[in-house]
């Protein structure tokens, strides 16, 4: 019996054991399986993140080496169609700028479905003025629309916060795409633009913005998937008006990235009304009053060892531009055209160049390009552009610049521009306000050019004697530039009348007048490209003059005492 009791005993010991190293094999078996799994995640996380790499890379490349010819197309087309032209020859001209502003489209919009969908495209939260976003994007698509003989008109809403905080680009991308889209189904009658807050808390508003065309319209049966990829209403559509079909794509893909949402409504041979609704959050306004430059103290440069080159050719922005320079302590040369840059950079070395774009002799395009390849000069160049045009930013890099700025310049847009550049290592104190700005209208209510008060009062933060200086300034160089024009035109000499109009772009903006004279001054510009006899730009000129009488009379009167 014991002997059966011990036999038993050896087998559950030997099952057991069986059991514990069956056991153990299978949990190496397991372990092993388990770690090669992870060395396989690890590769292809790896490998996933070489391929966005050599994405990020290859459109990095594509977006330069496909953009630069087409720049190139259409620069050139541009020059040819100031040249006389027979009617045929013209319309050949005009046929290859359409097709290649088609082709840079669609260039751009599979380049942003691209950086969309690489997870590339990144938010920021940046105060902005609502109003203001508005007015430039409505700016822009004036020329188009009067060129199409339709209207866009822009409704106003005072009870929206007049600054909120988000993300102002894409925003502004947005908006582009979608009156863009109207602007070319829209043959006939127009398209407006509405606003309105349909839902609020004490920190954040739910802005929604319509646009609404005559255009068209979208079938019933195409309108569930007009914002898939390469979906159009119909292929007429892709026929008779071109386009990638990714535009509405790219715009849904943005809104819903801010966590907003977008929708449609639409009837055939009625039009069509696109909703975006986007939240914001609110910005407190009186301390933007206070500090009309947030954010500068906190970025802690020092300026005062920064060598600095700025090329421009206006006087008004030399000395707006020079005096933000001068207080940040900024030791700084002035060349008022490239091939005067050149050769300040052929004697001297500088930390950073600050290059306007469109300047007599040698343009800032060409003297980056030439400071580039010709000198092997790597400085870091920031373009300033009075341009409001989408695309401007991908021209300025395609040329060797870094980064580019609008015209006209606020100090904390330089300043942070500036900051991005030059990592000086030494803390300061970066320009803030000390005075408080003197108590004014946001914009002047009287008859005539409408006085931006609050871009006056926050430009000079409060300086009497700055806001005085600026004042002066356009009173003295405003009429200058008006006669240069009235004389460019009686001599023919087409170009300098385009010219003179983008350099007062700049002036008038300073003066807190940009809203004012902008659309009027683009016409000039984009009319004197195309004008064979000063017929064509006689009116406008004679507009612009107007215009200027009643400003000067404006600033004399309502302006220049608020500097006593």
């Amino acid at each position: 019996e014991n002997d059966h009791i011990s036999n038993i005993d050896n087998l559950a010991f030997l099952l057991g054991a069986g059991l514990l190293f069956f056991a153990i094999a299978y949990l190496l078996r397991s372990l092993r399986k388990r770690m090669k799994l992870q060395d396989h995640l690890v590769t292809a996380k790896e490998e996933v993140e070489r391929t966005a790499r050599i994405k990020e890379q290859f459109l990095a490349n594509m977006s330069h080496e496909i953009r630069t010819p087409l720049q190139a197309i259409l620069g050139y087309t541009n020059l040819l169609a100031k040249e006389k032209l027979t009617d045929r020859q013209a319309q050949y001209v005009h046929n290859i700028q359409l097709a290649g502003e088609n082709l840079l489209s669609i260039v751009n919009d599979i380049l942003d479905v691209s950086k969309i969908e690489s997870g590339m495209v990144r938010l920021e939260e940046l105060p902005f003025s609502l109003s203001g976003l508005l007015h430039s994007v409505d700016s822009m698509f004036q020329p188009k629309v009067a060129e199409k003989d339709i209207y866009l008109r822009l409704h106003p809403n005072l009870k929206i916060p007049s600054v909120l905080i988000g993300d102002p680009t894409r925003l502004t991308q947005i908006l582009v795409n979608l009156i863009n889209n109207a602007v070319k189904f829209t043959e006939k009658g127009g398209i407006d633009i509405f606003h309105k807050i349909t839902k609020k808390t004490p920190e954040k508003v739910w802005l929604e913005i319509q646009v609404k065309d005559t255009g068209v319209g979208i079938a019933p049966e195409k309108l569930p998937h007009i914002f898939d990829r390469f979906e159009q209403a119909d292929s007429k559509v892709t026929r008779m008006y071109g386009g990638s079909g990714l535009g509405l794509y790219i715009v849904k893909q943005l809104v819903e990235m801010q966590g907003g949402t977008i929708s449609v409504e639409s009837e055939p041979g009625r039009g069509s009304v696109f909703k975006v609704e986007i939240p914001y959050k609110v910005a407190d306004e009186k301390a933007l009053r206070a500090n009309p430059a947030p954010g500068l103290v906190d970025l802690a440069k020092n300026f005062s060892d920064l060598q600095l080159l700025l090329v421009e050719d206006n006087l008004m922005n030399q000395r707006v531009v020079g005096m933000f320079l001068s207080g940040w302590g900024i030791d700084f040369d002035i060349a008022d055209n490239g091939k005067s840059a050149i050769q300040l950079l052929e004697k001297n070395k500088y930390d950073l160049i600050l290059m306007d774009v469109q300047m007599p002799e040698m343009d800032g395009y060409s003297a980056t390009e030439y400071i580039r390849q010709n000198m092997g000069i790597t400085t870091p160049i920031i373009a300033m552009t009075a341009h409001a045009f989408a695309g401007e930013r991908e021209k300025a890099l395609s040329y060797g610049m870094n980064e580019y700025i609008s015209k006209p310049i606020k100090e904390e847009a330089l300043y942070k521009m500036i900051a991005r550049f030059v990592p000086l290592v030494r803390e300061a104190s970066a320009p803030s306000s000390t005075t408080s700005p003197p108590a004014a209208p946001a914009t002047t209510t009287s008859n005539g050019p409408a006085i931006d008060y609050n871009f006056l009062m926050q430009s000079s933060k409060g300086k009497k004697e700055y806001l005085k200086n600026i004042l002066e300034l356009f009173l003295q160089q405003a009429p200058l530039e008006v006669a240069a024009m009235e004389m460019a035109l009686a001599d023919g000499r087409f170009a300098d009348v385009g010219k003179t109009a983008h350099s007062l772009k700049s002036t008038v903006g300073y003066a807190g007048m940009d809203d004012s004279f902008r659309p009027l001054l683009e016409s000039i510009e984009k009319k004197a490209r195309s004008a064979d006899n000063p017929g064509q730009l006689e009116p406008l000129v004679r507009q612009l003059k107007e215009l200027l009488n009643d400003a000067l009379l404006k600033i004399r009167e309502e302006a220049m005492p608020l500097t006593e």
